[in-house]
């Protein structure tokens, strides 16, 4: 830049701007490049937001405004026709997803009530809108995919139900919600493992007490042949343990 200018200079002097004279050395004439460069920057910024604003499609400015919580802005772009089931474009989540994982209830039930589909999944991982809520303890935004049809017992890639990842993140509150909506108690993991287990593991007395109140099996081992009170036992989990031998007492008693 610098190289130019000084050629510039040699073969033209001087300019003249409004019968005015400024040699190459004058602030004048500093100012005036200066002017100048801002003003190409202006222009070169404003075509780049030109050519960012025209790359963004309706599906897209959907995803960020439930990702952000925009409940205008996606009551707005729904009422224009834009599908409530686009995707990213990497194409691994869509806006329901984003919504029901950030805990945005108005932004959740205007998807709904659009035509989102309550059981769409991640493509990676295979996590339902369900599962997301619940897993960050959006209770409301459980309550909501309920009743619009979610299926309450969806295991994601690993296995897992929306009960499942609740017992295991301590979402008591979400938990009792999909108990009383008659989710399974004991659907089992990819490697047998159970709500009851996450339970027992994570020294959550309220969530076994909870889940053996609703008939959870205490004697079934995942895959490794660990079983909910071996578990308590080697985790020193005394308290749980006797729950857990109270409640296998019980049933005992009651196949006799």
């Amino acid at each position: 830049m610098i190289e130019r200018q000084s050629t510039f200079h040699r073969k033209s002097p001087i300019l003249s701007i409004h019968n005015r004279t400024i040699t190459p050395r004058s602030g004048l004439y500093r100012t005036h490049a200066l002017f100048a460069l801002h003003l190409l920057l202006l222009l070169l910024l404003s075509a780049c937001q030109n050519t960012q604003t025209k790359s963004t499609t309706p599906e897209q400015e959907l995803i960020r405004a439930s990702l952000q919580g925009d409940v205008g802005r996606v009551q707005l772009l729904l009422s224009r026709g834009v599908d409530p089931n686009s995707r990213t474009p990497d194409g691994v989540t869509t806006s329901l997803l984003l919504a029901s994982e950030e805990g945005h209830v108005a932004v959740t039930i205007q998807l709904l009530t659009h035509g989102a589909d309550p059981n769409i999944t991640t493509t990676k991982g295979k996590f339902s809108p369900l599962i997301r809520a619940s897993i960050k303890g959006h209770d409301m935004i459980v309550k909501h995919l309920l009743m619009a049809g979610a299926d309450i017992d969806f295991q994601s890639a690993v296995g897992g139900t929306a009960l499942m990842w609740a017992t295991l993140r301590k979402r008591h509150k979400v938990m009792h919600r999909l108990i009383k909506a008659g989710a399974s108690i004991d659907v089992r993991g990819n490697r047998g493992e159970s709500a009851l287990s996450f339970a027992v593991n994570n020294n959550d007395t309220l969530a076994v007490e909870l889940l053996l109140a609703h008939g959870a099996d205490p004697n079934l081992s995942d895959m490794f042949g660990n079983s909910p009170a071996s578990i308590a036992k080697i985790k020193k989990h005394i308290e749980i343990l006797e729950l857990i031998k109270k409640q296998q007492q019980h049933l005992k008693e009651r196949s006799i």
